[in-house]
């Protein structure tokens, strides 16, 4: 299943339909109505943002630290002045879980949309032509180890780890099937929950991104079964829908 740069369309080709890595988790059960206007990416109310500031500041400290190969460097993480008091405590543990974690691996973090060895890739989508989607949404932060191999690390403030098995977890899966193609025969995987000071490493290689890959395809099946239906379920998700204006469940 081959991938290309999410702008790389031709004059007559429309963008592509997006998929998510929650609607691959949640596919069967989110409301059919929203779905289907996140799938067609249809213009929806902003949302605020202030959930991930956190987490987005920690991704792009951790990509500086490694602009060369290096360790992670503590001087590199400070809380920026946007952040609430709250916030940025959890920032500086976060930070703090991150450098013991990792800090006896010297990598180079790797920028998808500029770097020339990304080739098909950037860093918010991956078109996989062969089922006619996008795939969109960061995967997390790659890097090169100083012996070649390509990899990406999941940070994550609480959730805990996968177990024993990373793909039974579907943001591993969906960080592999954006990134197959860039890695090559291998990607290394490592999932850090930096709230929890929890780590877990492995290698996905070509046989599992095949498994992956008609996973892939039956899940998206099901996307597409469920938006053509486009049925409004109004429960607790509607709270965080950005397609409530309008929405025949709230007339």
């Amino acid at each position: 299943m081959g991938a290309r740069r999410a702008d790389d369309t031709g004059d007559d080709e429309e963008e592509l339909p997006r998929i998510t890595a929650s609607h691959l988790r949640r596919a069967g059960t989110i409301c059919a109505r929203r779905l289907a206007n996140e799938h067609h990416d249809r213009r929806s109310m902003r949302r605020g943002t202030g959930r991930f500031r956190v987490q987005n500041q920690l991704l792009e400290d951790a990509r500086l630290t490694h602009f060369d190969f290096a360790q992670p460097d503590p001087a590199h993480f400070r809380p920026g002045h946007e952040l609430t008091a709250e916030e940025a405590h959890l920032y500086r543990t976060a930070a703090r879980w991150y450098v013991a974690l990792y800090h006896d691996e010297r990598v180079r973090s790797v920028d998808l949309g500029t770097d020339d060895a990304s080739g098909d890739l950037d860093n918010w989508a991956t078109c996989v032509d062969e089922i006619g989607v996008r795939l969109v949404g960061r995967c997390g932060l790659t890097v090169e180890h100083d012996d070649g191999r390509r990899g990406v690390r999941l940070l994550r403030l609480g959730r805990g780890v996968p177990g024993a098995d990373l793909l039974d977890d579907v943001d591993v899966r969906f960080a592999v099937l954006r990134l197959s193609a860039w890695s090559g025969a291998e990607l290394c995987v490592s999932v850090g929950d930096l709230v929890h000071g929890a780590r877990r490493d492995g290698t996905v290689d070509g046989p599992r991104v095949a498994e992956l890959q008609r996973w892939l395809a039956g899940r998206v099946d099901v996307v597409r079964a469920r938006a053509a239906e486009a049925d409004p379920t109004p429960g607790l998700d509607c709270a965080s829908c950005a397609f409530v204006p309008g929405c025949p469940a709230h007339r």
